[in-house]
């Protein structure tokens, strides 16, 4: 039994029964000092720590586990997801890095010089304006096509979802590793990149479905091939209904020639 330091009320737990003070029964060091900055201004507790490197090293134990119940242990796919997403573009901002130059550049190999016109330009920062909701609009698509491919594995379209959400928030990590790249290296490469995200969704794949692990491993890149297939056809879609319905829109993007 010892008494508060707050108020001297009698302390027999942890805490005071009287007004919550904590007993502080460690030293003040720089560990303590980082944990209660943390705690107090921050609200990055061990969920965010500990669903980052689970998903880094074993991604599948991650997502079974959040689905068999685990909620205090990981942060939510969807949050998690959105916690990553801000996280670049915060940096974007500090770093004073142009998203939409950082697109035309990672593009650039793609795409011919005669090709990189003012319509392009304009392009380029119409996404990156967008860039936030563009994401999250992207990810029903790759869950359409990881439901697809793996429905046999008795996943519901939910439990899908939240494979879905970790795996494609947890890519966001390249696209931090390319902010810092192009900012002070100017270096850029979408085929890189692309193939980094590849290797993670196959690796991911083969964690958390059970069977071969080399058949799920390229049963998950297959999912990411549709999943892209399944948006640009959206896209396509979408752009033939705006030019239906509304054709001026396209006035200042596409140079229409004349006779």
């Amino acid at each position: 039994m010892s008494n508060c330091i707050n108020c001297s009320h009698e302390i027999t737990g942890n805490y005071c029964s009287n007004c919550a003070q904590p007993v502080l029964k460690k030293r003040l060091t720089w560990s303590v000092f980082l944990d209660e900055f943390n705690q107090r201004f921050l609200g990055v507790d061990s969920k965010f720590s500990n669903t980052v490197v689970g998903l880094t090293l074993n991604p599948g134990k991650v997502v079974k586990s959040y689905i068999e119940g685990n909620r205090v242990k990981y942060l939510g796919p969807v949050g998690y997801m959105f916690i990553l997403l801000t996280i670049f573009l915060l940096l974007a901002s500090i770093l004073n890095v142009n998203l939409s130059e950082l697109s035309q550049d990672m593009n650039s190999a793609m795409v011919s010089p005669e090709d990189n016109s003012d319509s392009v330009q304009v392009f380029h920062e119409k996404v990156m304006e967008y860039y936030r909701v563009l994401t999250f609009i992207m990810v029903p698509f790759f869950l359409l096509g990881t439901y697809l491919v793996f429905r046999k594995k008795g996943y519901n379209f939910v439990e899908t979802g939240v494979f879905v959400f970790f795996v494609q928030g947890h890519l966001m990590f390249f696209n931090i590793i390319q902010l810092f790249a192009f900012k002070f290296f100017h270096w850029t490469s979408s085929m890189l990149m692309m193939a980094l995200s590849v290797i993670y969704v196959a690796l991911a794949a083969s964690t958390f479905y059970d069977g071969n692990k080399i058949a799920n491993a390229v049963k998950g890149i297959l999912t990411y091939i549709i999943g892209f297939i399944f948006f640009f056809i959206a896209i396509i879609i979408g752009v033939v209904i705006v030019m239906a319905l509304f054709p001026s829109i396209l006035e200042g993007y596409v140079n229409i020639p004349t006779a």
